[in-house]
């Protein structure tokens, strides 16, 4: 949008705006309420909506998102069963496990991204009572906890074969294993941290933020 095209839309709005709260009768209002004790939104609403236009755009903003997000988690999806299959005998590299982790940390972070928009499209528009978004958010648990147990398995996995790997090397390799496992794991628990932070629906509460990642992901491995 050019600034002449925004600055026209943003006069288009505010005169819609001044002429509600002129003439309130007249101009169908925004039905959006908001606040405690609940607020009526004073702003008129727009012709092909039931929301004023900053509230019709922050609606489809948010369900854009987590339509992107649950396409994200349906792809993921389709994607781990197909390596499922393609790996039927246990993996044997620990770069392979890896890989996996990987695959099976963004499947559950998108699922998370989408029930946090989910959560707030349905919190803010429909009073958290819309019943799409409350079944598919109760889907999206059981998901999730199915993704968190099948990366605890492959952290199992990683730590026994790095254990393995240890066996009959040098000095310096046998101290090397160690490190590598240590340092890849705290790679993806800061990560997850991080992730948490924005989606994991707990605020700046670190101290519950961190207890999650241990329960999550394990604590780090002993050097």
């Amino acid at each position: 949008m050019s600034a002449t095209s925004f600055a026209f839309s943003s006069l288009q709005h505010l005169l819609c705006d001044a002429a509600t709260l002129a003439s309130p009768s007249t101009m169908p209002q925004c039905v959006l309420t908001f606040g405690d004790p609940p607020t009526r939104c004073i702003f008129a609403k727009c012709k092909r909506s039931e929301y004023c236009k900053a509230h019709y755009d922050e609606y489809y903003e948010m369900k854009d998102n987590y339509h992107c997000a649950a396409e994200e988690v349906a792809i993921m999806g389709r994607s781990l069963v197909v390596a499922s299959e393609v790996h039927r005998t246990p993996l044997e590299r620990r770069g392979h496990v890896q890989a996996a982790v990987n695959m099976i940390m963004w499947y559950v972070m998108n699922m998370d991204q989408e029930a946090h928009w989910r959560r707030q499209h349905n919190a803010k528009f429909f009073a958290g009572e819309n019943e799409r978004h409350n079944e598919r958010l109760a889907g999206l648990e059981e998901l999730r906890a199915d993704g968190i147990a099948l990366m605890k398995k492959f952290r199992a996995r990683y730590d026994f074969l790095a254990a393995r790997d240890k066996d009959g090397q040098s000095l310096e390799e046998v101290q090397k294993v160690p490190e590598e496992t240590r340092s890849l794991w705290q790679s993806f628990r800061q990560h997850w941290h991080a992730h948490l932070r924005t989606f994991g629906g707990h605020g700046n509460d670190e101290d519950v933020i961190a207890k999650q990642v241990d329960e999550e992901m394990g604590p780090l491995p002993e050097v």
